[in-house]
């Protein structure tokens, strides 16, 4: 009577136990992978606009990382700086976009004028488009976040 209560006692735990388990990681369904495993650090751009692009066109950093950018505006008339969101496309209720956190903006700067932002590059990994910002500009470039 003994043995059998103590295998009833085992089975009962282990039926408790395999049912935690369902063979899905039940974590947090939002957590975003990193695909090279490197996070952070602190970068330092330098970018300049004249009247038909940006130099250079295309900048990468790490996600999670500190930014300095100065643009320095060589063109003609006023223009500034931003980052497009970069749709995240989902069915698990996650966000459904990343951006960068507003500081990254550099608001239209007159010609020869250079203005510095400071940000935090986003966790979401991929490539985000930047524009200059002046009217109907068509002058963009590439952020590619590793």
């Amino acid at each position: 009577m003994r043995i059998e209560r103590i295998v009833a006692a085992c089975s009962i735990g282990l039926l408790v136990l395999l049912t935690g388990c369902s063979g899905e990681d039940e974590g947090n369904k939002c957590e975003l992978e990193d695909a090279d495993g490197i996070i952070g650090g602190k970068y330092t751009f330098l970018l300049r606009v004249n009247d038909r692009s940006f130099e250079p066109i295309v900048f990468a950093g790490q996600n999670t990382a500190d930014v300095t950018l100065t643009l320095t505006n060589q063109s003609t008339s006023v223009s500034g700086f931003s980052i497009d969101c970069l749709p995240t496309p989902n069915e698990n209720g996650c966000a459904t976009e990343s951006c960068f956190p507003d500081s990254h903006v550099v608001e239209p700067i007159a010609s020869g004028a250079s203005a510095t932002a400071r940000f935090k590059i986003p966790e979401v990994e991929g490539i985000y488009t930047f524009r200059a910002l002046s009217g109907d500009d068509a002058r963009i470039g590439q952020f590619i976040v590793e």
